[in-house]
C-alpha cells in the first residue's frame, strides 16, 4: 500500500492534540523538554518539587492559556501523585525528567549517611517514576495508546565518567533503563511505547553541583563539547510524539560520541 504525498509531507514531529506530562519540569532538561513539546504544538503540564507557577505564567503569555498547566509535586509521595494526575489528566504522553545526584563514597562515607543518601536517590530516581507510571498507565491502557519517555544515564552504560561518581546514582539509572525494557514488553499489547534517553555530560545545575566534587571530571568528548539541555529535551519530545510510535524498549544514547 502506497502512502500519499499529502499524508507524508508534514512536520516530522507534530504533537497537536497531545497532552504531555513533564516531571522535573523546572530543571535544565525538564525545561528544554517542555519547550520542545510546546514547539511541536502539544498541551503541556509541568510538575516539579518546586512550584512552577511563574514558569506557567510566562509560558501561557507565550503560547496561550489553554496549552499550559502546572503544579508542585513530590513524586515520591504516591498518594499525592495519584491525586494530582487524576486532577490534571488524562495524558497521551509522559516525559519524566525528574532526578537527583548526591555525591557519595561507598567505602569511605559514614555508613548511615551513605544509606540515607542511597534511599533519597532511589526514592526520586526510581520510585518517583514508578509512582507516576502507576497513576498514568491505567488510563493509557483504557485508551489503547500512550508514550512514555524516561531519563537514564550514560553512567548506566559505563559505570560513570570516573571513579568518583556515586555508585548509588549509577544503580538508580541502571534501574530506570531496566524498567524501560520491562515495561516496554508489558505495555506493548496495550499500544503504549516506553523508551528513554541516556544523556552523557549535559550542562545542567545537577552536573554543576557534581562538578564541585570531581564526580564529573570531563573526559574527551568526540564532538568537542558538553551537551546543552536542548540536546536532550528535543529527543525526549520526539519520544513523546507520534513520530516514535513504532519504537519501544529503546535507550537513546545522547552523549556527543562518548559511548558508541
Amino acid at each position: 500500500m502506497t502512502t500519499s504525498w499529502a499524508d507524508l509531507v508534514r512536520p516530522p514531529v507534530d504533537m497537536t492534540g497531545d497532552r504531555v506530562l513533564v516531571l522535573g519540569a523546572t530543571g535544565g532538561i525538564g525545561r528544554a523538554t517542555v519547550a520542545a513539546c510546546l514547539g511541536a504544538n502539544a498541551h503541556v503540564t509541568l510538575l516539579d518539587l518546586r512550584d512552577p507557577e511563574e514558569d506557567v505564567r510566562q509560558l501561557r503569555a507565550l503560547v496561550g492559556e489553554d496549552r499550559v498547566a502546572g503544579a508542585a509535586l513530590d513524586n515520591g509521595d504516591k498518594a499525592q501523585v495519584a491525586r494530582m494526575i487524576d486532577e490534571l489528566g488524562p495524558f497521551t504522553a509522559v516525559a519524566d525528567c525528574s532526578g537527583i545526584y548526591v555525591d557519595g563514597d561507598l567505602l569511605n562515607d559514614d555508613p548511615d549517611s551513605w544509606e540515607t543518601n542511597f534511599d533519597r536517590i532511589m526514592r526520586i530516581n526510581v520510585l518517583g517514576p514508578l509512582n507516576v507510571l502507576r497513576a498514568v498507565l491505567p488510563e493509557m491502557q483504557r485508551c489503547g495508546r500512550g508514550r512514555v519517555a524516561l531519563i537514564g544515564s550514560l553512567g548506566a552504560r559505563n559505570g560513570g565518567s570516573n571513579a568518583a561518581v556515586n555508585p548509588a546514582y549509577v544503580a538508580s539509572k541502571g534501574a530506570v533503563q531496566s524498567l524501560v525494557r520491562s515495561l516496554s514488553r508489558s505495555m506493548a499489547p496495550h499500544g503504549i511505547v516506553v523508551n528513554a534517553v541516556a544523556p552523557g555530560m549535559i550542562e545542567t545545575p545537577m552536573m554543576a553541583a557534581a562538578s564541585h566534587t570531581g564526580a564529573t571530571q570531563r573526559p574527551t568528548i568526540p564532538l568537542g563539547r558538553t551537551g546543552a539541555p536542548e540536546d536532550i529535551g528535543r529527543p525526549m519530545a520526539f519520544l513523546c510524539s507520534p513520530a516514535a510510535s513504532f519504537m519501544t524498549g529503546m535507550i537513546l544514547d545522547v552523549n556527543g560520541g562518548l559511548y558508541a
